[in-house]
């Protein structure tokens, strides 16, 4: 899931500045804005208008963990919980599902181990992958898989299962040129298809002209993806 960044920032500073002007009257606005059915906005040709800066950031797994298993949301104390411990200024953003599945861990070792940086001679993840809108859940839901029910990848037709295994027997290297795609930086996991959140350097950029939709990565070695 991908929300529209420089909404999200102009919100915050509009809230700011206005709040502080006249807050009763900016209260009132909100009360009354969320009221309204939201429209969507569309280009001058009438197609949706999907243009700007988007995050997919988010601490929700692509996968249900286990401790998970048979639950597709979370509680709303579970999601205040975790939404108050993964957004705290020493979480490293890099924990990713780790976090997710042990941050409500009741044993205190366990909940730090999984939410903060371990490496002392890496640079601190915590300040510099850390965002003005920290990065967070996406939803209540525990996995961003919602079909299967149990919100896991099927496993592997057994051909495809046999072709893995010669490929992880086949380790080895004689050339740079046989090393894996992202060691060499030609192309990333989470490029697709399908497109899936990285774990930092998350920021979409989308431009359209009529029938056409660019979708510009932060985090990619390939040219933008053009969809027509």
């Amino acid at each position: 899931m991908m929300h529209r960044y420089n909404d999200i920032m102009l919100f915050r500073s509009c809230f700011v500045v206005v709040g502080v002007i006249v807050a009763m009257p900016l209260i009132v606005f909100a009360q009354n804005d969320a009221d309204r059915e939201w429209v969507v906005p569309r280009t001058p040709e009438g197609a949706p208008d999907l243009q700007g800066l988007w995050t997919s950031q988010t601490y929700t797994p692509l996968q249900r963990p286990e401790i998970f298993e048979g639950r597709e949301f979370l509680t709303d104390e579970e999601m205040a919980s975790l939404t108050s411990i993964l957004t705290a200024e020493d979480v490293d953003p890099l924990r990713g599902a780790r976090a997710f599945s042990q941050a409500l861990n009741e044993d205190a070792e366990v909940r730090e181990s999984a939410t903060v940086q371990a490496d002392p001679t890496h640079y601190d993840n915590s300040m510099w992958l850390r965002t003005e809108n920290p990065k967070t859940l996406s939803s209540r839901r525990t996995s961003l898989v919602v079909d299967p029910p149990n919100g896991r990848i099927p496993p592997l037709i057994p051909d495809a299962q046999r072709r893995a295994e010669v490929r992880r027997a086949a380790r080895g290297t004689d050339s740079y040129q046989e090393r894996p795609h992202q060691e060499r930086c030609l192309m990333w996991t989470h490029e697709g298809p399908p497109m899936l959140p990285p774990p930092y350097n998350d920021l979409y950029q989308i431009f359209q002209t009529p029938g056409v939709v660019v979708i510009f990565p932060e985090m990619a070695n390939n040219p933008p993806r053009i969809v027509a």
